[in-house]
């Protein structure tokens, strides 16, 4: 018979917690995680994902935990990436996980990204159609939208908390304004 000897020296558990802007906790988020090997130099050599029995995401419980099932060797730098549908992604800062049982990440902090309607008018109060609506990019991708007839228009893709959107139409002096979209 063969004989396997395990042990938990030179390892530890990765966990961490996804929240949202608000600090609530967010159920079912993807998360990942990289390790990070430097040469004697000091440089990175290579970034590798860590997989988990065949998996490379894990999925956050209630109360928006993530752990890794299975220790990792300890000594070496980590990071956590999280995505969920209809937000920002998000990710933590290299840590080196030392000696222990557990080393915790910092918080993920996830934002909603949302959609914003509005009208453009002029100083008359005089809707203002053809006029270009943008976000200042801090979304995903960078969006705009034209105002109608009667100088409405929506906007997809600001993300949440405060954004800057920008007006601009040819005749009329370009216009940045901050907005809160909580």
């Amino acid at each position: 018979p063969v004989k396997l000897v395990v042990s938990q020296a030179g390892t530890v558990v990765l966990a961490g917690r996804v929240v949202d802007s608000g600090g609530k906790p967010i159920v079912g988020v993807q998360v990942r995680i990289r390790s990070q090997t430097r040469i004697p130099t000091g440089q990175v050599w290579r970034i590798d994902p860590v997989v988990h029995g065949g998996v490379d995401a894990l999925r956050t419980d209630a109360e928006g935990r993530f752990r890794t099932p299975h220790a990792v060797p300890s000594g070496v730098e980590y990071e956590a990436s999280a995505i969920s549908r209809g937000m920002r992604p998000g990710q933590t800062a290299w840590i080196k996980a030392v000696g222990g049982a557990t080393a915790e990440f910092p918080a993920i902090t996830l934002r909603r990204i949302r959609s914003v309607a509005g009208v453009v008018q002029d100083h008359q109060g005089r809707p203002i159609a053809g006029v270009t609506v943008s976000q200042s990019g801090d979304g995903p991708i960078r969006t705009r939208a034209i105002s109608d007839l009667q100088g409405r228009f929506q906007l997809g893709g600001v993300i949440e908390g405060k954004a800057i959107l920008f007006a601009r139409k040819d005749g009329f002096r370009f216009h940045g304004q901050p907005i809160d979209t909580e």
